[in-house]
């Protein structure tokens, strides 16, 4: 058998190898595959808007988990109430920001802040009349009036606007109830109001803060109002602190105050405190009130619990009093509880008489 030549031989060892890698190496159109993501649980991979397992579930934490998807677009707000359709179903609702949801402007503070102006001059002049027209007046902007209020609010260097514009915001509040509303003046009044309700010597500013905060009816006043009673009890700025807390909104408010009545030691306190309770008609305050005007030590005390009782609906409060009127102790406790049963139109009462 012939031999190769030599230069053939070399050649051999120079293709073999190329030709190799060449049968190995695969077609540049052919993708190389990855490894399938595993979806989480309870969906797919494709679906859109899932929460990463771990996060939260506020807006950005939700991610799309298929990558191809396009990303959804912005839908323009609906009317007030309309659910939105952009988002998934399931996400709770983020209330939007003051600015964006009240906007304001420089012109629209201008023109709140000229009429609370006209608010406190007709206040100085007692032209009670002309000062209700003006607050109406501005209630008419409806919500366009709460972002300029709430500048007004924070901002105001006249210390006598913010406390107008706090107590028209909670009357809107209380007549078009709205909890973002409520939020901003807890945030934005409270601070404010407080601070003007226990500093300086202008008595007639202090007095007019008290009243605002009893209109906001914020629970978060509470301490504050009873530390302002305790300081003025007996005074004008007294009795408007416990006119105030009568405003504090919550079921708690009445607890509290049922709580400070029956423990104050002063007499005199203890009345205020009592005669806040029984301004509430809240019939959560039936037992105190009870305790109070049977066994308390101060006949004024006595006095004001009765005053509750007669307040109070229901038939409960109403046998307490006929029980208290039978009794031969106290003649001042028999006349008052006799003049709540009056109160009652119950034609039985007519024989305590």
């Amino acid at each position: 058998m012939a031999r190769l030549p030599r230069w053939f031989s070399l050649g051999l060892l120079v293709t073999l190898p190329l030709l190799l890698i060449l049968m190995l190496r695969r077609p540049d159109s052919e993708p190389v595959p990855s490894r399938p993501e595993t979806p989480p649980a309870g969906g797919s991979p494709s679906e859109v808007g899932a929460p990463v397992p771990g996060r939260g579930q506020g807006l950005n934490d939700v991610v799309l988990l298929d990558p191809g998807a396009p990303e959804r677009p912005e839908s323009p707000p609906g009317p007030e109430g309309a659910p939105n359709l952009a988002e998934p179903a399931g996400l709770p609702a983020y209330p939007l920001p003051e600015a964006i949801r009240w906007p304001s402007t420089p012109e629209a503070e201008a023109e709140i802040r000229a009429m609370l102006d006209l608010v406190a001059d007709a206040i100085r002049s007692e032209k009670f009349v002309e000062m209700k027209a003006i607050i109406d007046a501005i209630k008419a902007h409806g919500t366009a009036a709460y972002g300029p209020l709430l500048e007004v609010l924070r901002q105001s260097d006249d210390s006598r606007l913010p406390i107008y514009a706090a107590v028209i915001l909670a009357e809107m509040e209380v007549e078009h109830p709205d909890t973002e509303l409520a939020t901003a003046l807890r945030d934005s009044a409270l601070p404010r109001l407080e601070s003007l309700a226990m500093a300086g010597d202008d008595a007639a500013l202090r007095h007019a803060a008290l009243v605002a905060l009893g209109k906001v009816g914020d629970p978060g006043s509470f301490n504050l109002l009873v530390d302002a009673l305790a300081r003025e009890n007996g005074g004008v700025l007294g009795e408007q602190a416990a006119r105030s807390l009568t405003g504090l909104r919550g079921a708690e408010m009445t607890d509290a105050l049922a709580a400070l009545a029956r423990e104050e030691p002063d007499p005199a306190l203890r009345q205020s405190l009592t005669d806040a309770l029984a301004a509430r008609e809240d019939p959560a305050s039936l037992e105190t009130l009870e305790s109070l005007a049977r066994r308390d030590y101060s006949d004024e005390v006595r006095l004001a619990a009765i005053r509750g009782l007669a307040a109070l609906p229901g038939a409960e409060a109403d046998e307490l009093l006929r029980d208290i009127a039978r009794s031969p102790e106290n003649a001042d406790l028999r006349a008052a509880a006799l003049t709540g049963l009056g109160i009652s139109g119950d034609k039985r009462d007519l024989d305590l008489m």
